[in-house]
């Protein structure tokens, strides 16, 4: 037969029991853990509480600035592609600029009296 005690006692069956001289040999006995387990049990369970709440809070700042990131990344494209539109658009001024500037050129300008004395000056601005 086994006897339950108080919390920090744990049973133990009656082939366990340690007889004296004042007790028979049926009777059950609670022994008392050593003091130092239970201190060990109660900083093994306050560790265990304390890793949960810290992993449950990491994985809401995780979920939190994922969502802070995934919006950045929107900004991020947006501008790259707002960028790359700019850039475009400067290669394109540039290629009809070297076109107008390679026209004038060809007229000679230096020799012609004919020619056009700027590149803005050509009938293509007109």
């Amino acid at each position: 037969m086994v006897e339950w005690g108080p919390v920090f006692f744990r049973p133990v069956a009656e082939s366990d029991a340690p007889e004296t001289a004042n007790e028979g040999a049926s009777r059950s006995a609670l022994r008392m853990p050593e003091f130092s387990s239970v201190w060990r049990e109660l900083i093994a369970v306050v560790l265990l509480r304390v890793s949960t709440i810290a992993t449950a809070w990491s994985g809401f700042l995780a979920s939190k600035w994922g969502g802070e990131m995934s919006i950045s990344f929107c900004k991020a494209s947006a501008a790259r592609i707002e960028a790359l539109r700019a850039d475009g658009n400067a290669h394109r001024q540039l290629t009809v600029q070297v076109q107008l500037s390679t026209q004038w050129i060809a007229t000679d300008p230096q020799n012609n009296p004919d020619a056009v004395a700027t590149p803005g000056s050509l009938p293509v601005w007109r």
